[in-house]
């Protein structure tokens, strides 16, 4: 389906591993892009998207994006796909989901405006926040990424790294975080990490 020549936003962008281009934008809601093509999931009304700040491929080729104050997962199937939505305690409709990352275990990490990082297991359905850096525990937060066993998450607070180990198997486990100093930004934003 061709982008409307109304659209003007996009909120987030996407590539997954087959290549596939993501995009999320109020005008025309969650599309995907197989090389020229697009490709409209009407899912949900327009207005849904309007508050899409966060999108995620996941490992298991899921797409998830943020709610108002909760996640939802798109799973494939034959014919298109299925959501299902996932509150998040502690959130209001004032308060923005951010960013989304995978880490090695399969669960989400989840950045906030002003409530800080969650971390949520799909598979069991938990969900925590984050009280273990006083940094990040109500931090607004603008990026998550990572490699293997290692987490950065970056805010208007400065940025840090979390070193997963096997006790993070389980989301209650306590994460060690360790800020990164020493980068001459002019400022305590960073606004991405890669």
């Amino acid at each position: 389906v061709p982008v409307p020549a109304s659209a003007t936003y996009i909120s987030q962008l996407l590539r997954d591993k087959q290549g596939n281009i993501w995009m999320a934008g109020p005008d025309y809601g969650l599309s995907r892009s197989p090389g020229n093509d697009l490709r409209l999931f009407a899912l949900y009304p327009p207005a849904f998207f309007e508050t899409i700040h966060a999108i995620l491929y996941d490992s298991q080729g899921n797409i998830w994006v943020n709610d108002d104050m909760a996640l939802i997962r798109f799973t494939p199937q034959q014919q298109g796909f299925v959501s299902k939505k996932f509150p998040i305690p502690g959130l209001d409709f004032a308060t923005d989901i951010t960013a989304l990352y995978e880490d090695i275990y399969q669960h989400i990490w989840i950045g906030t405006m002003g409530k800080g990082i969650y971390v949520f297991n799909p598979t069991t359905g938990q969900m925590r926040q984050l009280d273990e850096s006083a940094v990040f525990k109500n931090a607004s937060l603008l990026s998550i990424s990572g490699k293997d066993s290692t987490v950065f998450v970056c805010s208007m607070q400065g940025a840090s790294s979390i070193t997963l180990s096997g006790e993070n198997k389980n989301i209650n486990a306590p994460y060690s975080f360790k800020g990164i100093h020493n980068i001459n930004t002019g400022s305590n934003y960073i606004y991405s990490i890669f």
